[in-house]
């Protein structure tokens, strides 16, 4: 498929066939994401893909909420006031439902951290856009960040450090195309 198609028909799949994947095709998303740019080639990330054990990973998440009681708490800065037990409650649905969920680490370096972050933001997209080409849906779920050290304790990841998640799957419903804002309400040209 042309790039330009690939992109406009990518969107953020909540609804999932519980159909498999076969390894071929995510073993494609992935090659995809390792070609991504990265912040002096560190090629930051490691991908851990999930089947059945992701099941494990929403029951993390679903128990941190009941510990909470039903609120999530988080204090860094970017959410501090925001809250997203909603979202979290969505996450942990669409996760359930989904056959794959890749889970992206990195090497836990604050030296690195903002470049890191950024480098897995374009291998995510590549996963999201390989996943587009290949009639496969994805969504991408930061959620998992709230309970980023528990989870990567039970997979034996301790040492790394856990970003993001992409629920990979089957599109079960045609999903609509959010708006997207005008090029004239983003861009400045300057001379």
């Amino acid at each position: 498929m042309e790039l330009d198609k690939v992109i406009e028909l990518r969107r953020s799949n909540r609804s999932f066939k519980p159909d498999k994947i076969a390894k071929s095709k995510i073993d494609y998303l992935l090659n995809c994401a390792r070609l991504a740019p990265s912040a002096a080639n560190r090629q930051p990330w490691h991908f851990v893909v999930l089947e059945d054990t992701r099941l494990a990973i929403a029951e993390i998440m679903v128990k941190q909420l009941e510990r909470q009681n039903n609120k999530v708490v988080d204090r860094s800065y970017a959410t501090r006031n925001y809250s997203p037990t909603a979202s979290v409650q969505e996450s942990i649905k669409i996760i359930k439902e989904a056959p794959v969920l890749l889970l992206i680490f990195r090497e836990n370096n604050a030296n690195w951290l903002e470049g890191d972050y950024l480098s897995i933001g374009c291998a995510g997209e590549n996963i999201c856009l390989a996943a587009a080409n290949i009639g496969l849906g994805s969504l991408w779920i930061r959620d998992v960040s709230y309970t980023r050290y528990d989870i990567a304790k039970y997979l034996g990841l301790d040492d790394l450090d856990l970003v993001t998640a992409i629920a990979i799957g089957y599109p079960n419903v045609e999903n609509y195309r959010a708006k997207k804002k005008e090029l004239k309400e983003i861009v400045t040209y300057l001379k």
